[in-house]
Protein backbone atom coordinates (compact mmCIF):
# COMPACT_ATOMS: atom_id res chain seq x y z
CA UNK A 1 0.00 0.00 0.00
CA UNK A 2 2.94 2.33 0.89
CA UNK A 3 4.61 1.51 -2.39
CA UNK A 4 1.35 2.31 -4.39
CA UNK A 5 0.94 5.38 -2.62
CA UNK A 6 4.53 7.00 -3.69
CA UNK A 7 3.94 6.23 -6.83
CA UNK A 8 0.20 7.73 -6.51
CA UNK A 9 2.05 11.15 -4.87
CA UNK A 10 4.64 11.42 -7.32
CA UNK A 11 2.42 11.08 -10.02
CA UNK A 12 0.70 14.04 -8.53
CA UNK A 13 3.81 16.09 -7.92
CA UNK A 14 4.15 15.71 -4.05
CA UNK A 15 7.79 14.69 -4.12
CA UNK A 16 7.81 15.39 -0.04
CA UNK A 17 4.36 13.23 0.68
CA UNK A 18 5.88 10.24 -2.13
CA UNK A 19 9.55 10.30 -0.38
CA UNK A 20 7.54 9.27 2.97
CA UNK A 21 5.21 6.93 1.31
CA UNK A 22 8.32 5.09 -0.38
CA UNK A 23 10.30 5.34 3.01
CA UNK A 24 7.54 4.05 4.80
CA UNK A 25 7.49 1.31 2.36
CA UNK A 26 11.51 0.36 2.66
CA UNK A 27 11.09 0.36 6.32
CA UNK A 28 8.73 -2.84 6.27
CA UNK A 29 10.60 -4.20 3.84
CA UNK A 30 14.32 -3.18 3.45
CA UNK A 31 15.07 -5.76 0.92
CA UNK A 32 12.27 -4.20 -1.84
CA UNK A 33 14.71 -2.82 -4.46
CA UNK A 34 11.79 -0.79 -6.75
CA UNK A 35 10.87 1.12 -3.67
CA UNK A 36 14.39 2.25 -3.48
CA UNK A 37 14.90 2.76 -7.08
CA UNK A 38 11.44 4.67 -6.97
CA UNK A 39 12.95 6.83 -3.68
CA UNK A 40 16.07 7.57 -6.13
CA UNK A 41 14.02 9.01 -9.35
CA UNK A 42 11.58 11.24 -6.35
CA UNK A 43 15.07 12.59 -4.70
CA UNK A 44 16.74 13.06 -8.37
CA UNK A 45 13.66 14.91 -8.96
CA UNK A 46 14.43 17.02 -6.17
CA UNK A 47 17.76 17.41 -7.18
CA UNK A 48 18.76 15.84 -3.97
CA UNK A 49 21.74 14.28 -6.10
CA UNK A 50 23.75 12.49 -3.73
CA UNK A 51 20.60 10.77 -1.98
CA UNK A 52 19.19 9.76 -5.63
CA UNK A 53 22.68 8.00 -6.83
CA UNK A 54 23.00 6.16 -3.28
CA UNK A 55 19.57 5.05 -3.40
CA UNK A 56 19.62 3.89 -6.96
CA UNK A 57 23.20 1.87 -6.19
CA UNK A 58 20.92 -0.08 -3.15
CA UNK A 59 18.42 -1.15 -5.64
CA UNK A 60 20.82 -2.26 -8.03
CA UNK A 61 23.08 -4.18 -5.18
CA UNK A 62 19.32 -5.74 -3.67
CA UNK A 63 18.37 -6.98 -7.57
CA UNK A 64 21.44 -7.59 -9.28
CA UNK A 65 19.61 -8.18 -12.75
CA UNK A 66 17.43 -4.91 -12.49
CA UNK A 67 18.45 -2.53 -14.89
CA UNK A 68 15.98 0.03 -14.08
CA UNK A 69 18.86 1.66 -11.14
CA UNK A 70 21.69 2.09 -13.71
CA UNK A 71 18.87 3.83 -16.34
CA UNK A 72 17.89 5.96 -13.71
CA UNK A 73 21.19 6.43 -12.87
CA UNK A 74 22.34 7.33 -16.32
CA UNK A 75 19.64 9.93 -16.65
CA UNK A 76 21.01 11.65 -13.38
CA UNK A 77 24.24 11.78 -14.66
CA UNK A 78 23.14 13.07 -18.08
CA UNK A 79 21.16 16.09 -15.61
CA UNK A 80 24.09 17.25 -14.30
CA UNK A 81 26.20 16.84 -18.13
CA UNK A 82 28.19 13.70 -17.00
CA UNK A 83 27.76 12.16 -19.92
CA UNK A 84 30.53 9.58 -19.44
CA UNK A 85 29.51 8.84 -16.02
CA UNK A 86 25.96 8.21 -18.03
CA UNK A 87 27.04 5.90 -20.85
CA UNK A 88 29.25 3.76 -17.81
CA UNK A 89 25.42 3.34 -16.36
CA UNK A 90 23.90 2.61 -19.57
CA UNK A 91 26.46 -0.04 -21.14
CA UNK A 92 25.80 -1.67 -17.49
CA UNK A 93 21.99 -1.80 -17.83
CA UNK A 94 22.55 -2.98 -21.32
CA UNK A 95 24.36 -6.16 -19.90
CA UNK A 96 21.21 -6.79 -17.77
CA UNK A 97 18.71 -5.95 -20.32
CA UNK A 98 20.06 -5.62 -24.06
CA UNK A 99 17.06 -5.91 -25.71
CA UNK A 100 16.12 -2.36 -23.50
CA UNK A 101 14.82 0.31 -26.18
CA UNK A 102 15.36 3.12 -23.47
CA UNK A 103 18.95 2.01 -22.46
CA UNK A 104 20.10 1.89 -26.20
CA UNK A 105 18.58 5.34 -27.04
CA UNK A 106 20.39 6.65 -24.19
CA UNK A 107 23.12 5.16 -24.68
CA UNK A 108 23.42 6.49 -28.24
CA UNK A 109 23.32 10.11 -26.69
CA UNK A 110 25.62 9.62 -23.79
CA UNK A 111 28.07 8.58 -26.80
CA UNK A 112 27.56 11.55 -28.98
CA UNK A 113 27.85 14.18 -26.13
CA UNK A 114 31.16 12.12 -25.26
CA UNK A 115 31.83 12.36 -29.07
CA UNK A 116 32.18 9.06 -29.70
CA UNK A 117 30.22 9.11 -32.72
CA UNK A 118 31.43 6.23 -34.12
CA UNK A 119 29.83 4.17 -31.69
CA UNK A 120 26.64 6.48 -31.29
CA UNK A 121 26.09 5.27 -34.86
CA UNK A 122 26.49 1.92 -34.45
CA UNK A 123 24.12 2.00 -31.73
CA UNK A 124 21.24 3.44 -33.63
CA UNK A 125 21.72 1.40 -36.50
CA UNK A 126 21.25 -1.71 -34.55
CA UNK A 127 18.10 -0.02 -32.50
CA UNK A 128 16.58 0.79 -35.88
CA UNK A 129 16.87 -2.43 -37.18
CA UNK A 130 15.11 -3.69 -34.35
CA UNK A 131 12.47 -0.95 -34.44
CA UNK A 132 12.17 0.57 -38.02
CA UNK A 133 9.14 2.75 -36.67
CA UNK A 134 10.58 4.47 -33.87
CA UNK A 135 10.59 8.31 -34.45
CA UNK A 136 12.48 8.92 -31.52
CA UNK A 137 15.32 6.34 -32.60
CA UNK A 138 15.72 7.97 -36.09
CA UNK A 139 15.67 11.84 -34.65
CA UNK A 140 18.72 10.93 -32.55
CA UNK A 141 20.14 9.10 -35.46
CA UNK A 142 20.08 11.94 -37.36
CA UNK A 143 21.68 14.28 -34.80
CA UNK A 144 24.64 11.80 -34.68
CA UNK A 145 24.92 11.40 -38.29
CA UNK A 146 25.17 15.42 -38.35
CA UNK A 147 27.55 15.38 -35.57
CA UNK A 148 30.05 13.31 -37.57
CA UNK A 149 29.31 15.60 -40.54
CA UNK A 150 27.64 13.20 -42.33
CA UNK A 151 24.50 15.66 -43.47
CA UNK A 152 23.71 13.49 -46.22
CA UNK A 153 22.38 10.76 -43.95
CA UNK A 154 21.42 12.89 -41.44
CA UNK A 155 19.07 14.58 -44.07
CA UNK A 156 18.00 11.05 -44.99
CA UNK A 157 17.43 9.80 -41.28
CA UNK A 158 15.18 12.84 -40.62
CA UNK A 159 13.12 11.81 -43.77
CA UNK A 160 12.97 8.20 -42.46
CA UNK A 161 11.63 9.90 -38.77
CA UNK A 162 9.09 12.01 -40.79
CA UNK A 163 7.98 9.20 -43.18
CA UNK A 164 6.45 7.54 -39.69
CA UNK A 165 5.12 10.74 -37.99
CA UNK A 166 5.01 13.56 -40.68
CA UNK A 167 4.21 15.90 -37.71
CA UNK A 168 7.45 14.94 -35.65
CA UNK A 169 8.59 18.64 -34.65
CA UNK A 170 11.96 18.01 -33.76
CA UNK A 171 12.61 16.44 -37.13
CA UNK A 172 10.29 18.85 -39.17
CA UNK A 173 12.43 21.63 -37.65
CA UNK A 174 16.24 20.16 -37.47
CA UNK A 175 15.38 18.88 -41.36
CA UNK A 176 14.73 22.74 -42.31
CA UNK A 177 17.45 24.41 -40.40
CA UNK A 178 19.99 21.43 -42.29
CA UNK A 179 18.65 22.75 -45.50
CA UNK A 180 19.08 26.05 -45.30
CA UNK A 181 22.33 25.04 -44.23
CA UNK A 182 23.37 23.01 -47.18
CA UNK A 183 22.04 25.84 -49.47
CA UNK A 184 19.49 23.89 -50.68
CA UNK A 185 16.81 26.70 -50.71
CA UNK A 186 13.65 25.61 -52.31
CA UNK A 187 13.66 22.60 -50.02
CA UNK A 188 14.29 24.44 -46.76
CA UNK A 189 11.89 27.44 -47.64
CA UNK A 190 9.09 24.17 -47.45
CA UNK A 191 10.44 22.67 -44.38
CA UNK A 192 10.76 25.94 -42.35
CA UNK A 193 7.33 26.62 -43.21
CA UNK A 194 5.49 23.34 -42.28
CA UNK A 195 7.63 23.90 -38.74
CA UNK A 196 6.10 27.39 -38.04
CA UNK A 197 2.61 26.31 -39.01
CA UNK A 198 3.45 23.56 -36.07
CA UNK A 199 4.87 26.30 -33.46
CA UNK A 200 4.34 29.96 -34.84
CA UNK A 201 7.10 31.57 -31.91
CA UNK A 202 9.94 29.44 -32.84
CA UNK A 203 12.56 32.30 -33.48
CA UNK A 204 15.21 30.25 -34.60
CA UNK A 205 13.11 28.41 -37.15
CA UNK A 206 12.10 32.16 -38.17
CA UNK A 207 15.01 33.19 -38.46
CA UNK A 208 16.33 30.61 -40.90
CA UNK A 209 13.48 31.36 -42.83
CA UNK A 210 14.03 35.23 -43.46
CA UNK A 211 17.59 34.60 -44.48
CA UNK A 212 16.86 32.28 -47.09
CA UNK A 213 14.09 33.94 -48.35
CA UNK A 214 16.97 37.05 -48.34
CA UNK A 215 19.17 34.44 -50.16
CA UNK A 216 16.61 33.26 -52.51
CA UNK A 217 16.15 37.13 -53.55
CA UNK A 218 12.75 37.16 -51.84
CA UNK A 219 13.24 40.47 -49.95
CA UNK A 220 9.71 41.36 -48.97
CA UNK A 221 9.47 37.81 -47.53
CA UNK A 222 12.24 38.20 -45.25
CA UNK A 223 11.21 41.64 -44.31
CA UNK A 224 7.71 40.18 -43.11
CA UNK A 225 9.42 37.62 -41.00
CA UNK A 226 11.95 40.17 -39.87
CA UNK A 227 9.18 42.31 -38.53
CA UNK A 228 7.45 39.27 -36.98
CA UNK A 229 10.68 38.71 -34.95
CA UNK A 230 11.11 42.27 -33.67
CA UNK A 231 7.40 41.90 -32.46
CA UNK A 232 7.81 38.42 -31.01
CA UNK A 233 11.38 38.08 -29.97
CA UNK A 234 13.11 41.23 -30.20
CA UNK A 235 16.34 40.00 -28.44
CA UNK A 236 16.65 36.65 -29.95
CA UNK A 237 20.54 36.39 -31.24
CA UNK A 238 20.80 37.43 -34.63
CA UNK A 239 17.75 39.59 -35.19
CA UNK A 240 19.57 43.15 -35.19
CA UNK A 241 21.44 41.73 -37.85
CA UNK A 242 18.55 40.47 -39.75
CA UNK A 243 17.06 43.78 -39.35
CA UNK A 244 20.09 45.41 -40.68
CA UNK A 245 19.71 43.13 -44.03
CA UNK A 246 16.15 43.62 -45.05
CA UNK A 247 16.11 47.52 -45.64
CA UNK A 248 12.18 47.05 -45.38
CA UNK A 249 11.90 47.06 -41.44
CA UNK A 250 13.83 49.99 -40.99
Amino acid sequence: AAYNLGLLERQDGDLSASETAYRAAIEMRPDYARAWNNLGLVLQQATRWDEAYAAFEHASRLDRDYASPWINAARAHAAQDDYAASAAALEQALRLSPDSRTARLRLGVAYRRTERFTESIAIYRGLLQDHPRYVSGWFNYAIALSAARDDGGARRAYESALEVDPHHYGSLKNLGLLEARLGRHEAALARLDDTLDHDPSDAEVRLALAHTALVTGDAERCALEARKLVAQSPDFPGVAELVALCPATR
